[in-house]
């Protein structure tokens, strides 16, 4: 079945895109706010909002027959304020909920992009609904986001891949993403580290038509 790659609408299901967003990371996202029945809303809203990290003006998303199956969130970090996502994760978040959130956020900007590396983009998630893996949609969507880096001048795409995932670090060194930096994150027992990894887009490819 074909499928298409297109920026995230307002009016896409945000409780589908919630969920995508929740299983882009089963190790820290379940930490931050559990169980899934209460994060899925979470992310959902914070989707729908505009300006955090999460927000759909920041994701592209994979469909077919006009169901979003897949997403991928990515920016520019310049362009992202911590203090944003923190003013509306406290909006979002129910109040009962919200002091644990806060102690636990500090670890959610390490491992998310915490420093910026100058005329770059950064993925930040990316993840299929485990229906409609195996069938090219990860890589065409990174495939689309370097494309369109391309076409703004970026030099480089980096990305964060957890260490306890191989099978996403193969793919990604299959698109020509290698390994720069190895961080380490343990809180409570769980390996939270990853490996930053970078791909250096063709200069040739680097203006626009």
């Amino acid at each position: 079945m074909s499928f298409e790659i297109t920026r995230a609408r307002p009016d896409d299901d945000m409780l589908v895109i919630g969920d995508l967003i929740f299983e882009t990371d089963l190790l820290l996202f379940p930490f931050l706010l559990k169980p899934k029945h209460k994060a899925v809303p979470f992310w959902a809203n914070m989707a729908k909002q505009v300006g955090n990290r999460f927000s759909y003006q920041r994701m592209w998303s994979a469909r077919q027959s006009s169901q979003v199956v897949g997403i991928l969130i990515g920016y520019d970090d310049k362009d992202i304020s911590t203090l944003t996502d923190l003013w509306q994760f406290a909006k979002t978040c129910p109040k009962r909920d919200l002091l644990g959130l806060a102690l636990r956020s500090s670890t959610l900007d390490l491992r998310l992009n915490s420093h910026h590396y100058p005329n770059s983009m950064y993925i930040q998630n990316i993840c299929v609904h485990e229906n409609f893996r195996r069938q090219g949609i990860a890589t065409a969507m990174i495939q689309q986001f370097a494309a369109e880096a391309q076409l703004n001048k970026y030099a480089k795409v980096f990305l964060d891949v957890s260490i306890e995932n191989p099978t996403a670090k193969k793919v990604y060194e299959n698109q020509g993403f290698r390994v720069i930096k190895q961080k380490q994150l343990n809180f409570r027992g769980h390996n939270l580290g990853t490996y930053l990894m970078e791909k250096i887009l063709s200069p040739q490819d680097q203006t626009k038509p």
